[in-house]
Order: C-alpha cells, then sequence, then structure tokens
C-alpha cells in the first residue's frame, strides 16, 4: 500500500463545490477511490484541519453559506480519514525548508513528510507540484 500526502487543495475537491474546476474533482475522486479500495494510506500533516477550516470557513462566508452548511463539509473532509503526523519542525527549520524548497510555509511541511516518508504528494497547487519534481517527490 502506497502512503500518500493530502494537501487541503484536494481534500476540498471531496465536496464537488461548483465553483471548483471539474479535473480538480476528478483528481480528488481519483484518491477516494484508491484509498476506499486501500490502495493508499492518506496522511497529512498536523497543520492539515487548520488548513481546511481556514479554506471552508473563507469560502462560506464569501458564498453565504450556513453554519451547517460549513459543518456538513468538514464532516465530509474528516470522512476520508487522513492521519495526521504531529511532528513539527523548529521554526528555523521549517523556515529552512521552504526556502530550500521554493515553496510556501504551510507547503514545505507537504513536502518534507513526502520527502521523509518516500510517499507519494497529491495537490494540484501548481507550485507545490513543481517543487516536488525537483526534489524527486511522486506524484499522485
Amino acid at each position: 500500500m502506497k502512503t500518500v500526502v493530502v494537501d487541503p487543495n484536494v481534500a476540498l475537491g471531496w465536496l464537488l463545490l461548483e465553483k471548483d474546476k471539474e479535473a480538480l474533482h476528478q483528481y480528488a475522486d481519483r484518491l477516494a477511490d484508491a484509498s476506499a479500495n486501500e490502495e493508499v494510506e492518506l496522511v497529512a500533516p498536523y497543520v492539515f484541519d487548520a488548513e481546511c477550516a481556514y479554506a471552508l470557513l473563507k469560502r462560506g462566508r464569501a458564498q453565504g453559506w450556513t453554519e451547517d452548511t460549513i459543518q456538513a463539509y468538514a464532516w465530509v473532509i474528516d470522512s476520508y480519514q487522513v492521519d495526521l503526523a504531529d511532528e513539527r519542525a523548529p521554526l528555523p527549520e521549517h523556515v529552512e525548508l521552504a526556502l530550500d524548497h521554493h515553496v510556501q510555509g504551510y507547503d514545505a511541511l507537504y513536502l518534507d513528510m513526502a520527502i521523509e516518508r518516500k510517499a507519494v504528494l497529491a495537490t494540484t497547487d501548481k507550485g507545490l507540484r513543481a517543487a516536488a519534481e525537483r526534489a524527486g517527490v511522486e506524484l499522485f
């Protein structure tokens, strides 16, 4: 079974929101199917839930979702059972990872996790995908 580090942008694709591109939904569906068929194990850094919550709240406020809708979407994402790692790097190390890989702070955690675990990275973020390719990380 392969380990896949899943980025929050892919998790949001599981919601099938109308404003998202069809390509995101298809990509997220393929990952969900692989997980359901026990072909992959989904993992993410400890910040995954906070990033998902931020995105849901931001979108919800912008689009006028009710609190119940936001909570329902949170439950959908949570149902995919992404295993969260609790490893934390000291701030200087975190910054160094981001600088070394030319990515944003959070993205450094996902990329580093994929490198350390020799895992596949699932993301649609162009910058993170490019950094993963430079680092020799397999993309889902």
